[in-house]
């Protein structure tokens, strides 16, 4: 099933980590920033004003500590004259140098008005030290290694042009110190800015987010609270309440769902209670029939024996009948041959030459009575046969109905046993019924 974005638990906390992922890249992004900027103020402030103010403290190293120093060590002799003009002019390449990359900083109107005199007077000054070395050099030639207290008259020419150079450039390096110290304070007062505004957007979005899960949290507790009780009182029984459907989120979806399901169980237990009835009623159907049934075959297997025992004692008298009718016909079958063999002697008698015609005369009907008996004895003897038949498939038909009974003795036996089985399951069946019955008046009471 698909959820609005906004409308589904995933949404929002897909939406609530897209919202904390930019307040964090944000934050970044503002971190770099800041630092960019501050990298870029502090290398402005490294290279317009402590860059400067390395060179404008070399240019008076190189007045004071070098061309100064030099003519004064060279003066009490503690150096040579070669060792002082090395000196010098070291220091000279070192104040055309640094002079030249301080004029190429960035500079203010101050600074660059400052510079203009600065460069002139270092222009005198340049001159007087060219005069020094000039002088060193000729008393070098004439001899001199070393010019102790033979320069005590540049001191007075050479001292007041440098020094009106040095206290320029202090004036340039006390300019430069506080343009670097204003530009320091606004790069780092720009730094504090950018600081307070990442912590004011981390503050802002982990109170948007407490807010947000915080609201999510209850949401989502309350609807668990509300499903948690519906399913604590289905445990118990009750299935006549409901869950309330407070979203349309994935919650909405579970509570719907349990609904339906408490829907389901409530049909299935109407379901369950019918058939419980159904059941009960279906027992006590069966267990009648099955009494019903039990005693029709009780009797059956009476009436089955008593035809067993009546066709077998038929049968037996059958069997008798039939021996003796068979003796029966075994005698009129030895009085046909007796009257065969009579008429056979009538016969010859009959047709004897010697006998006389009246005598013949007289046989005759003797004759037809003898083959009148032999006939009527002959059908007496077949019907003995036919009769003999008939008592044989008679007995065998007794026997028949005797093994029938038998089994139906059998039958009504094992039918007796299988009601007997079905008054038994009928008598569980009313055992499941009446635990079903308890059970939905469980159920009926709970959701009273």
């Amino acid at each position: 099933m698909k959820y609005p974005l906004l409308t589904s638990l995933r949404g929002r906390l897909v939406l609530g980590l897209a919202l904390a992922l930019i307040g964090f890249l944000s934050i970044g992004a503002l971190g770099l920033i800041g630092t960019r900027v501050t990298y870029q103020s502090l290398e402005s402030v490294y290279q317009d004003r402590v860059v400067p103010l390395r060179l404008l403290k070399d240019l008076t190293q190189a007045y004071g500590a070098q061309v100064e120093d030099a003519v004064l060590r060279m003066n009490s002799g503690e150096i040579t004259a070669a060792e002082g003009i090395v000196i010098i002019n070291n220091a000279r390449d070192s104040i055309q140098t640094c002079w030249r990359q301080f004029k190429a900083t960035k500079m203010i109107p101050a600074e660059e008005s400052l510079v203009l005199s600065t460069d002139s007077s270092m222009h005198i000054a340049d001159m007087e030290i060219e005069n020094t070395l000039r002088f060193i050099e000729v008393m070098q030639s004439q001899g001199h290694g070393l010019l102790a207290n033979e320069l005590g008259m540049l001191e007075g020419s050479l001292l007041p042009t440098t020094r009106p150079v040095v206290a320029q450039i202090d004036s340039l390096a006390r300019i430069e110190l506080s343009l670097a110290k204003e530009e320091y304070v606004e790069a780092d007062m720009r730094f504090t800015r950018n600081l307070f505004l990442s912590l004011l957007i981390l503050v802002a979005f982990v109170l948007f987010g407490f807010i947000m899960g915080s609201q999510m949290v209850s949401q989502v507790n309350e609807q668990l609270q509300d499903l948690l009780a519906v399913l604590m009182r289905m445990g118990k029984g009750d299935l006549s309440t409901q869950v309330s459907v407070k979203s349309k989120d994935e919650l909405g979806s579970v509570a719907h769902g349990t609904n339906e399901m408490i829907y389901s169980l409530r049909s299935m237990v109407s379901h369950i209670s019918y058939s419980s009835a159904t059941l009960a009623a279906t027992s006590k159907e069966l267990s009648q029939i099955s009494d019903e049934v039990t005693d029709h075959s009780k009797t059956s297997i009476r009436q089955a024996m008593i035809t067993a025992v009546d066709a077998k004692e038929s049968s037996n008298g059958l069997r008798k009948v039939t021996v003796e009718f068979n003796e029966f016909a075994g005698n009129l079958t030895t009085l046909h041959k007796a009257l065969t063999l009579a008429t056979a002697q009538v016969e010859k008698l009959v047709v004897a030459p010697n006998i006389p015609i009246e005598a013949s005369n007289q046989l005759m009907p003797l004759r037809q009575t003898l083959a009148d008996s032999q006939n009527s004895l002959r059908s007496v003897v077949r019907l003995g046969h036919q009769m003999s038949r008939e008592i044989q498939e008679g007995a065998q038909g007794l026997s028949v109905i005797a093994q029938e009974a038998t089994q139906a003795r059998a039958s009504a036996i094992q039918t007796a046993r299988g009601m007997a089985h079905v008054k038994r399951r009928s008598t569980e069946l009313s055992k499941v019924s009446e635990q079903l019955s308890g059970v939905m008046d469980k159920f009926n009471l709970a959701g009273k």
